[in-house]
């Protein structure tokens, strides 16, 4: 019987002409919104598209006005869940499985909200991960340039200390040379 009373306040839109300017009382989106329900559970549909738009010609921008409403809300949740249920029975003939799990995430919100937490979590995760390697590895490059550093110094002034001696002997050679 809410159905008929639905159906008298909100007659199906004309599908062209003028935009429509005016909104639905509260009541109306009440008696839309269990119209939208009992269509759901009747025709069993794989998109609340195919009630507002072929249904009933509301477009989209329209569409997005209604489930905004508050007295509509509640009735826009429950006809999700009714349509998202054959995205995780498994058992429904219209839906595949590789489509199923994107569905998923449109019709059971709490599900997407929980998926992006965690991956926001893992983001965030692997940037400080990222951080810390790349501050170790400066730290590592900088104490290897020390070492290394430290080390070339110890080198040349072994090589200038060789060459000194060498010099030292040779001059020394040189001398003995020419006394004899």
């Amino acid at each position: 019987m809410a159905v008929k009373k639905a159906k008298e306040i909100v007659k199906v839109p004309h599908p062209g002409g003028r935009p429509r300017t005016v909104s639905f009382s509260d009541d109306e989106m009440v008696l839309l919104g269990q119209e939208m329900v009992e269509w759901c559970l009747a025709n069993d549909p794989l998109h609340l598209s195919q009630w507002y738009t072929i249904h009933k010609s509301y477009t989209y921008k329209e569409w997005k006005c209604f489930i905004q409403n508050q007295e509509f809300f509640p009735y826009y949740e429950k006809a999700l869940k009714i349509v998202g249920i054959k995205y995780l029975d498994g058992e429904s003939k219209k839906v595949k499985d590789g489509i199923s799990q994107r569905w998923q995430r449109v019709y059971f919100k709490d599900l997407k909200e929980e998926e992006d937490a965690d991956l926001d979590a893992k983001v965030t995760r692997e940037k400080e991960l990222m951080d810390h390697a790349q501050k170790l590895k400066q730290e590592d490059t900088k104490m290897i340039s020390d070492d290394v550093m430290n080390s070339f110094n110890q080198l040349s002034a072994q090589i200038a200390k060789a060459q000194s001696s060498a010099l030292n002997i040779e001059e020394s050679n040189n001398k003995q040379e020419s006394k004899s």
